[in-house]
């Protein structure tokens, strides 16, 4: 029978497991540490001055910039996604804590003195069990932030629900971002029920129920990470530090998707390797910093983003032939990042402007030069890193001195359909995407050259973990082997027709006979 979900069972059974996981890791974690500093606030005014308003900056940190402050310390993936979820968790359990135990009727502590109790014994015999119903609303709100927090999880390779949503957002795909989102949200109102119904019980009734629900949390914190693992199924041993999975990453837009199913399948189905796809990224920062830590072993990239993100250099002039471009690349790469090109795929995919054909038409506009005048009317729709990045709307900006009616931010994925809509009036695309020609959309030149060449290479570590020759074995696969016209279509099949990225990318494997034909996707 035809699954209703827009993904494997197991996929999402996995992903559920996983947000469990991060959820019930989170807040247990929380309650250990937040429950201590809150009676220390309760006892202690100076405490009290020093670690609420520290928890409270925390809650203005965007979680996002928070997984990113991690990363580089922590890496990618649990670690990080988990320390950010405590944090946040923190701020309900602390205060709580405190303003319970102030709550409590001093009547009663004299009672607890008068039959010979120590401060702990009241603590725990009196106080805490009548501040439960305070304390326990504070659990409840940290758990249902831990749900939704952990949803941007998946910018960093921790799974979870996010994924979904994260992939649902790249591809325009409603289906499989509602996958993500629906179950997050049952999931958090589930929980905050069940919370919320010990929140009102009368104090003997909770004294009851309360050890019964801590052992099987305790259960579930156990169970959850070895069921998930036991899931994930056999690891390829192919290196020297043990069990390892050949790991390859994305950012969070259809052609990486695409091109990182290519790489799995090709590994999976050709080499018998078993793959770890860390699918989405949020930004090229993120991703590369992931691969120079090792934990992932390579990764779709274009070489002017390597030039000036990854090495923060101008690329080189246009004169110089495309060979030596990449070759001066890798050596950079190899020297400065600890990082080499595996191969040049075939295609570049640069940045450009896009505005719809009929203003093209009635402004006569063709090159883009010719917004320098227009340009005073119109609104501008760019992603984050367009705006943020050297070689992007700062060069532009430079080269041709054009000033917008207003420029609005973002997501990558997002600016063709408000193109479209006529939200706003020009757009930066990228030039392989299906979807101009689609929506009639119409590229203006670059004809001052500001954009760089954006070949697309498989940029991957000098340290892999998995075995170096299936790596480069890979790389001598494809290169070459995905054209412009190629990598079109494909984006097409994807954002157009709704094609999931692994049946595309099948299908292209099968079209190239680099796997056998009617092989069932892995």
């Amino acid at each position: 029978m035809k699954s209703f979900l827009p993904v494997s069972p197991h996929e999402f059974a996995l992903r559920f497991l996983e947000h469990v996981q991060l959820t019930f890791c989170a807040v247990f974690a929380a309650l250990l540490i937040g429950v201590p500093l809150g009676v220390w606030c309760y006892r202690s005014a100076w405490a009290k001055r020093v670690v609420f308003p520290f928890v409270n900056i925390i809650q203005t940190i965007p979680g996002l910039a928070l997984l990113a402050f991690l990363l580089p310390v922590m890496g990618i993936g649990f670690a990080p996604a988990i320390t950010a979820l405590i944090i946040y968790s923190l701020l309900p359990i602390v205060r709580n804590t405190a303003t319970g135990l102030q709550g409590v009727d001093r009547q009663f502590l004299a009672v607890g003195e008068s039959l010979g109790m120590g401060p702990f014994q009241i603590l725990m015999k009196v106080e805490f069990p009548l501040a439960a119903p305070v304390m326990i609303a504070g659990i409840r709100t940290a758990t249902v932030w831990s749900v939704g927090i952990a949803t941007l999880s998946a910018f960093i390779g921790a799974g979870g629900l996010g994924d979904f949503i994260n992939r649902g957002l790249a591809l325009n795909n409603n289906a499989l971002l509602l996958t993500g989102a629906i179950p997050a949200a049952l999931l958090a109102i589930g929980l905050d029920t069940l919370i919320g119904y010990m929140e009102g019980m009368r104090l003997p009734r909770l004294k009851k129920v309360f050890p019964a629900v801590v052992i099987t949390a305790m259960i579930l914190l156990v169970s959850t990470p070895l069921i998930k693992r036991a899931m994930e199924g056999p690891v390829f041993t192919g290196g020297n530090e043990g069990p390892r999975k050949l790991c390859i990453g994305t950012k969070n837009w259809s052609e990486q998707l695409i091109i990182g199913e290519i790489i799995a399948q090709l590994a999976e189905t050709k080499y018998g390797v078993a793959v770890e796809r860390k699918f989405g990224f949020g930004s090229t920062d993120l991703i590369a910093t992931a691969l120079e830590r090792n934990e992932i072993d390579l990764y779709p990239e274009y070489s002017g983003t390597v030039w000036s993100v990854l090495l923060k250099e101008k690329t080189p002039p246009a004169s110089m032939p495309k060979f030596e471009q990449i070759a001066r690349l890798n050596e950079e790469c190899v020297d400065k990042l600890g990082l080499k090109i595996i191969s040049e795929l075939g295609f570049e995919n640069t940045y450009a402007l896009a505005v719809r054909k009929k203003d093209a038409q009635e402004k006569k506009m063709t090159t883009i030069g010719d917004l320098q005048g227009p340009g005073k009317e119109m609104v501008a729709g760019f992603n984050s890193e367009f705006i943020g990045r050297e070689d992007g709307w700062p060069a532009v900006k430079k080269a041709y001195g054009i000033v917008f009616k207003d420029i609005i931010t973002l997501d990558a994925m997002l600016v063709y359909e408000a193109l479209k809509t006529g939200k706003v009036d020009v757009a930066s695309v990228f030039s392989t995407d299906g979807r101009i020609d689609a929506f009639g959309f119409v590229l203006l030149e670059d004809d001052r050259k500001v954009f760089p060449d954006y070949s697309c290479i498989l940029l991957g570590n000098q340290r892999p973990v998995v075995s170096a020759d299936i790596i480069n074995e890979l790389g001598q696969c494809l290169m070459g082997r995905i054209t412009a016209a190629k990598i079109r279509r494909m984006n097409a099949e994807v954002d157009i027709e709704k094609k999931s990225p692994a049946e595309v990318a099948h299908q292209f494997l099968e079209e190239e006979g680099l796997i056998p034909a009617k092989v069932r996707l892995p």
